[in-house]
């Protein structure tokens, strides 16, 4: 199995993100001049690699789709999902993103992994939900310092494309998904993560909660 690497860098707003009335700025589908969007504070940001923390893909489904101060705390740590692109890279972190996209997205995330925790994902699910669920990214291969084989390199065009393949890595990866006992919070299990298997709890905190309360 030849070695995969997802080579992924975005930018976050220095001073953050705020909504506002999408009001000049171009709108499709079911979005209105008074629908909102999420734009940055300024054209100052920095570079991130938001791929390099697990479990960004949880932390993203965990949203609630109607809580907009939690999605904007979430874009203040990570950036935009990044649904319009630019010619640059630069130019792709500065487009407002719809409020209405990211509430879509979340609720997608949240489906999948629900049919992953329940055993129902299935390969064809992922094409069916949604022709092009993954977005663009750029494929090749490099060799890097010591490689005796290049390695397959995966580089998403935005947030929301690395978030969802990183999904995809821990489903081929053969990692499992599991709802805490205690919290019904989700928690990874299995592959490159560090719980083992048969991990009922999503922390020790939850753990002896949980039996705390049944003494």
């Amino acid at each position: 199995m030849p070695a995969i690497s997802v080579d992924f860098q975005w930018g976050v707003a220095k001073r953050g993100y705020e909504f506002a009335k999408s009001k000049g700025y171009p709108f499709a589908g079911i979005a209105t001049p008074d629908s909102l969007v999420i734009r940055p504070r300024g054209d100052d940001f920095r570079p991130t690699r938001p791929l390099k923390a697990d479990g960004l893909y949880l932390a993203f489904g965990k949203l609630d789709p109607d809580d907009k101060d939690a999605i904007l705390a979430f874009a203040n740590l990570h950036g935009l999902l990044g649904f319009w692109l630019g010619e640059t890279e630069e130019e792709r972190w500065q487009k407002p993103d719809y409020l209405d996209d990211w509430q879509r997205a979340i609720k997608s995330m949240k489906r999948m992994i629900e049919l992953h925790v329940t055993g129902k994902l299935r390969g064809e699910a992922l094409m069916r939900d949604r022709n092009s669920w993954f977005g663009r990214a750029d494929i090749g291969l490099q060799i890097g310092e010591g490689q005796q084989h290049p390695s397959l390199r995966i580089r998403p065009s935005s947030l929301l494309s690395g978030i969802r393949i990183q999904f995809a890595q821990l489903v081929a990866g053969g990692a499992a998904i599991k709802a805490c006992m205690k919290c019904g919070t989700w928690f990874e299990v299995g592959g490159r993560s560090r719980k083992r298997t048969d991990a009922e709890f999503c922390s020790t905190k939850c753990r002896n909660n949980f039996y705390n309360a049944r003494r």
